[in-house]
C-alpha cells in the first residue's frame, strides 16, 4: 500500500516537472505588453551598460523579429536605467504591442561620462578612430542578443535623436551592411565617412530652426551621400526648433518604410 502511494506522489511529482519544463521551454514565451526587461549587459573584462528591452507582443520562439535601436539623447545619460524610457517614441512602444509590425525595442543608456558617438576635434565633423565605449558594448549586447533570442538578423534597425542622431550615423559606419536601415534625428554625422553609410538606407530628419545641432550639418551630410551614390530620404521642418523628433516619429509612413528594408 505504501509502495503505491510513494509511486502515485512521484508520478505527480514528474507530472509537475513536465508541466514546468513545457512552460518554461515551450514554443510560447509571453511578456505583459509595454512592460521593459530592466537589464545590465555586462561583457567578459566586465564592462557594463544598463539596458532595457521591449519584446513584441505574444513573443513566440518559434518565429523570428526584427530589433529596433534606440538611442537616446543627452540629457537621459546616466545609470538608473530609468530616464531614458521617457524619450523612446510611442510609436515604437505601440509597434512592439502590435502584430503587423512586432519587434523587439532595445534602449541601452550611456553613462554621463561617455556618448553615442566622439568629435574629437569637433566643430570639425570628424569621429573618433574607435567607437565609443559606450557603442561597442551596444553592438556587443546586439550580437549577445541575436543569439539567445529569436531575432531576424536581417531586419536591425537604429534611431536616435540629438545625440542619439549622432550616434545613430556613427554606429552604422562602425558595422556596415549590419543595420538593414538608420533613422538619424537632429544629429551631426562625419561625411567623411559616407562610403561606409551610403548602402544604409537612411531617413533623416532636421528641423531648419535648430539651435543645438544646425540643420547644415545634415544638408551637407544628404548632399555628400548623394554625391557618392548614395540614396537618402531626408525630411526637413520648417520653422522647427531641436525637438524635430516629435514631428519625425508622428510621420505616417516612417514605420512602413522601416520595417521593409532588409539586407
Amino acid at each position: 500500500m505504501k509502495s503505491g502511494i510513494v509511486m502515485f506522489k512521484l508520478s505527480l511529482l514528474l507530472v509537475g516537472i513536465s508541466l514546468i519544463c513545457f512552460l518554461c521551454c515551450g514554443q510560447q514565451k509571453s511578456l505583459p505588453v509595454g512592460q521593459y526587461t530592466k537589464e545590465i549587459f555586462t561583457n567578459r573584462i566586465k564592462e557594463k551598460l544598463p539596458y532595457r528591452l521591449l519584446y513584441p507582443k505574444g513573443y513566440d520562439s518559434s518565429k523570428s523579429y526584427p530589433l529596433v535601436l534606440f538611442l537616446h539623447g543627452a540629457g537621459s545619460q546616466g545609470d538608473d536605467n530609468e530616464s531614458h524610457l521617457s524619450e523612446v517614441p510611442q510609436v515604437l512602444e505601440r509597434a512592439a504591442a502590435g502584430e503587423k509590425q512586432a519587434c523587439f525595442v532595445l534602449a541601452p543608456q550611456c553613462p554621463r561620462d561617455d556618448a553615442w558617438a566622439w568629435f574629437p576635434q569637433y566643430p570639425l565633423c570628424l569621429t573618433a578612430k574607435d567607437p565609443s565605449k559606450a557603442s561597442r558594448l551596444t553592438l556587443e549586447l546586439i550580437d549577445l542578443l541575436a543569439g539567445k533570442l529569436k531575432i531576424d538578423r536581417t531586419r536591425i534597425y537604429v534611431t536616435g535623436l540629438s545625440l542619439g542622431g549622432e550616434g545613430t550615423f556613427d554606429i552604422i559606419t562602425r558595422r556596415p551592411h549590419f543595420f538593414a536601415a538608420a533613422v538619424p534625428v537632429c544629429g551631426i554625422a562625419d561625411t567623411s565617412k559616407v562610403d561606409l553609410m551610403k548602402s544604409t538606407p537612411l531617413w533623416i530628419f532636421h528641423g531648419d530652426s535648430d539651435d543645438i545641432n544646425s540643420v547644415e550639418y545634415s544638408r551637407n551630410l544628404v548632399k555628400v551621400l548623394k554625391k557618392h551614390g548614395g540614396s537618402p530620404i531626408y525630411t526637413e521642418y520648417k520653422g522647427v526648433k531641436h525637438d524635430s523628433w516629435t514631428n519625425a516619429y508622428q510621420e505616417p509612413e516612417l514605420l512602413n518604410w522601416m520595417f521593409k528594408q532588409h539586407l
